[in-house]
């Protein structure tokens, strides 16, 4: 592990999502008090590009790359509808809004997946409510929601804990444990069925913070 410093700007860095060699963060603002995404050079600690919203909060910047570009999925709860950064340069992507969805997203989460993108997310109202569509594009133009969405309502891992990911030919999710309090905990689960007609998972691992 390698520690970042954090700039003198802000309070604190919270999550941390790796783009080719570099790491995507939100930065609360000392000033603004309002979170900022920051492109980070994890040699130098510092600050390559920073991308905001006047008077509005972004955060959790996931992050995808596919056929040379690069995608940015931040938290979109507090805006009417969600968005993505996307690019071939990072320093220099640009913003557009994602259609065909009721509201902005929190803590959305992606994962390209023979041939198609899945999209895990819930809306503000719905706080555990965890819930899945599917695209034939990363900038999601097409989508649509799940048939088996939503596919968990439960303060046990109904809300994205980070990145989706594959190891040893299985797909893993990670999902908050919310049961006590905001974020102490995170549940691993395994995604056993994913395709456009089906989804099923199951919990494999809990950690409590």
């Amino acid at each position: 592990f390698q520690s970042i410093k954090i700039s003198k700007n802000y309070s604190f860095y919270a999550d941390p999502f790796i783009v080719d060699s570099k790491i995507v963060v939100e930065g609360l603002n000392n000033f603004s008090c309002k979170g900022e995404l920051l492109l980070i050079d994890l040699e130098s600690s510092s600050i390559i590009k920073k991308y905001s919203v006047k008077n509005k909060h972004l955060s959790y910047p996931y992050t995808e790359e596919y056929l040379g570009k690069k995608y940015i999925y931040p938290d979109s709860a507090v805006f009417k509808e969600p968005f993505i950064y996307s690019g071939i340069d990072l320093t220099s992507l640009k913003k557009s809004s994602l259609k065909n969805f009721k509201n902005g997203l929190t803590d959305p989460s992606v994962i390209e997946y023979n041939g198609l993108f899945f999209l895990f997310a819930n809306y503000p109202n719905e706080q555990f409510v965890l819930r899945l569509w599917v695209a034939s594009n990363p900038s999601f133009s097409d989508v649509i929601e799940h048939k088996k969405s939503p596919i968990l309502i439960s303060p046990q891992g109904g809300r994205s804990g980070g990145r989706i990911f594959k190891y040893k030919d299985k797909i893993y999710r990670l999902g908050q444990d919310n049961t006590d309090d905001y974020g102490n905990g995170l549940i691993l689960f395994e995604i056993k069925t994913l395709s456009k007609e089906y989804y099923y998972e199951r919990k494999t691992m809990n950690y409590k913070l």
